[in-house]
């Protein structure tokens, strides 16, 4: 069984079209390589975001029960620091939050 056709002329054509889809495919990886790479300069902002919330949430849940052992108002001062640090806990972990979806009309 031949890959190309014995004809010179057929045979080059064939050859090129083979050449031409290699390219092709060559630049396809590249790009998506290009795009992986843009798209994971993009994540790192939000990683350091939910980092940072992380962080204000510990140390928002240290601070309320650092203020619990203040006589008579430590409870009083200990629930808005709790409150605190449960919203901080939400916005560094954006999937534990409700989702809202808009609706457009195709109108």
């Amino acid at each position: 069984m031949r890959l190309y056709a014995q004809t010179p002329a057929r045979r080059n054509r064939q050859v090129l079209g083979d050449l031409i889809a290699l390219v092709l495919m060559a630049a396809a990886v590249k790009f998506a390589l290009v795009v992986r790479e843009a798209i994971m300069l993009l994540v790192e902002p939000g990683r350091k975001v939910e980092s940072s919330g992380d962080n204000l949430a510990t140390e928002l849940d240290n601070a309320g029960d650092a203020a619990s052992d203040v006589p008579l108002v430590g409870d009083l001062l200990k629930k808005p620091l709790q409150s605190a640090a449960d919203a901080s806990t939400g916005f560094a972990d954006p999937d534990s939050r409700p989702r809202t979806r808009s609706v457009r009309s195709p109108l």
